[in-house]
């Protein structure tokens, strides 16, 4: 590990004991290998999360948080470590910091008014270049809910996170080179089916239910190709894609206007998630930026990374190399 990363981290280490943070966070994808990442844990004698992408989900990472150890040839880190599974997107700094809190939130990992330390850097850099303290639930730049639990108790995290994804992909790379617009709910969904209606034939009626599960992946091409038309996805609890082409109806609007700049999708996910007990995934599609709501309130906001995360991480190297 380079000098400044192990400053860094000694530092949030530090501070974390100062504070009784709960945990430290890291991003697995700043670290080029494995053998660096687990280099970083061995220096935590604290609770770690680590959030990980596809490229160490197959190398054998315990998922518990049952004070098992993370086993790395001879190394042995000290401390329990969870692992957190988020889209495989480039995103910012602060973009890695938002994904892994709504998915730890999602997963019951953290709570509201938890301190963490999360350390970020560029994607695939190998250098940690920031520290962020925060509390959960009370930092709007990062995560703001008034919930303890703000996943419906129908909605399974799992199937959550694989909105988030289909929704984060789609942001990235948008359909036939332009950008598309989509809008997911999730949850409640008899309540939701009952203040929507059809706009066009709905393109899942008929299809066995295990044929139709978001959490199959099969399904992705299928709805990243619906998203073109108008209306929104109903997801139910479990996986099961119930519709596509919904016009939601729910009655009256939210009591929190939604600010200026946002359109009628997120007006309709403000409303639907106010009228009902689900939440409502948008993405933009003038700006890719993906807006989660829950009790007609805006929970979260991830903005597309500007830009591509490999020459952000190259550029920062000549940075610390002095060679720029």
């Amino acid at each position: 590990m380079n000098k400044v990363s192990e400053a860094i981290l000694r530092g949030a280490v530090s501070l974390a004991r100062q504070v009784t943070a709960k945990f430290i966070v890291f991003d697995a994808d700043v670290f080029e290998t494995r053998s660096e990442l687990d280099e970083a844990l061995g220096l935590t004698e604290h609770p770690a999360v680590v959030a990980v992408r596809a490229k160490f989900a197959t190398e054998g990472m315990k998922s518990d948080a049952g004070g098992e150890s993370l086993e790395s040839g001879k190394m042995m880190v000290r401390s329990p470590v969870i692992r957190l599974s988020v889209p495989n997107v480039p995103m910012s700094r602060t973009g890695q910091i938002k994904v892994v809190v709504l998915v730890g939130v999602a997963e019951q990992v953290f709570g509201r008014g938890d301190l963490i330390v999360c350390l970020s850097g560029v994607q695939s850099s190998n250098r940690l270049d920031m520290i962020t303290l925060l509390k959960v639930g009370d930092d709007s730049e990062f995560f703001l809910t008034d919930e303890q639990h703000p996943l419906p108790p129908d909605v399974d995290p799992s199937v959550f996170e694989r909105v988030l994804s289909i929704a984060s992909e789609l942001a990235v790379e948008g359909r036939e080179s332009r950008s598309v617009g989509a809008l997911f709910v999730l949850g409640d969904s008899d309540a939701v089916l009952d203040k929507s209606r059809q706009l066009i034939i709905n393109p899942f009626h008929g299809y066995p239910e295990a044929d139709r599960n978001i959490l199959t992946g099969s399904l992705d091409e299928t709805i990243k190709e619906f998203a073109n038309i108008d209306g929104a996805f109903i997801v139910r609890g479990d996986g099961v894609v119930l519709a596509a082409g919904r016009y939601l109806m729910p009655q009256g609007k939210s009591s929190e206007s939604v600010r200026s700049g946002l359109g009628t999708r997120h007006e309709s996910a403000a409303a639907i998630t106010r009228a009902t007990d689900a939440v409502a995934v948008v993405l933009s599609q003038s700006t890719s930026t993906i807006t989660v709501f829950n009790s007609g309130r805006i929970m979260t906001e991830l903005e597309r990374i500007k830009g591509s995360a490999a020459s952000q991480g190259l550029r920062f190297k000549r940075l610390a190399d002095g060679s720029d």
